[in-house]
């Protein structure tokens, strides 16, 4: 039996269909009272928006699908961190500096933009990543980026292997972002997607892939998509709703069996 007084701490990094009426809920009989979530724009809940108001995430189309309002998620509803309180039968985080809101049930800290270090720290180590306008879609670009990400996470997976040796009485699992995503683009016409234009933005004009980084989603004349439900990219930078659904719903089921909550 889950005891009380449980907590889920949730750090994410800037980079076959789930039985999914087993998933939806599956969280709750770990008994988790609380979820604090570190991380950046991927699960933001509404931090950066009141440090810099006058960000395109403060406004329509964002957040247009789910709350009919911007809340300063990076996307047109719904991301990641929401459908895994919703497993926890938990309420959606609010944002650390939202000062209405209540944190009984944990809290968001994530800001969009953030970096594990300053920029500071990372300028004076070179190890800042100059992105150009078309960035993760010029191919060797977009290679460079993949096996960035590659050697973060197998750093990463050292890192939490020592700090399991550490902490014995502590779970402490590694959800796959990278691999989730991976298997959304290998299955996007099985789950749903328009194949066809599996790379381009919903919101966003412009070029191959409909992004612009000098005119991006939010921006007077920049058009959505009229389904976003069958794009993966909301702005170019971020996943729709549905694509983040599927995604936490991968993370659910390939963490849970880790979290030993039976």
């Amino acid at each position: 039996m889950a005891t009380r007084n449980r907590a889920l701490s949730l750090v994410t990094a800037a980079i076959l269909l789930l039985p999914i009426c087993h998933t939806v809920h599956i969280l709750e009989t770990c008994g988790f009272d609380s979820i604090y979530q570190l991380g950046d724009s991927v699960s933001d809940t509404g931090n950066l928006i009141r440090e810099n108001p006058s960000s395109v995430y403060a406004k329509l189309p964002y957040g247009e699908t789910y709350f009919n309002n911007a809340t300063g998620r990076c996307s047109n509803g719904l991301i990641m961190i929401d459908y895994f309180a919703r497993s926890a039968g938990l309420p959606f985080l609010d944002a650390y500096l939202n000062e209405n809101a209540s944190h009984g049930s944990g809290v968001d800290f994530a800001v969009a933009g953030a970096t594990a270090l300053s920029v500071e720290i990372l300028s004076e180590r070179e190890s800042l990543v100059t992105v150009p306008d078309d960035w993760s879609y010029q191919e060797t670009s977009r290679q460079d980026l993949n096996n960035l990400s590659i050697y973060h996470n197998t750093h990463l997976k050292k890192a939490l292997e020592t700090l399991r040796k550490e902490h014995p009485n502590v779970i402490i699992v590694y959800g796959d972002i990278y691999e989730a995503y991976n298997w959304i683009l290998s299955d996007a016409k099985i789950l749903g997607f328009d194949a066809e234009s599996i790379q381009r933005a919903c919101c966003g004009i412009g070029g191959d892939y409909n992004f612009n980084i000098t005119k991006m989603c939010g921006v007077s004349g920049v058009p959505v998509c009229s389904n976003p439900d069958k794009s993966l990219s909301w702005d170019g930078a971020h996943l729709t709703q549905q694509a983040y659904k599927f995604m936490a719903r991968w993370l659910i089921y390939d963490i849970y069996p880790k979290l030993q909550c039976q």
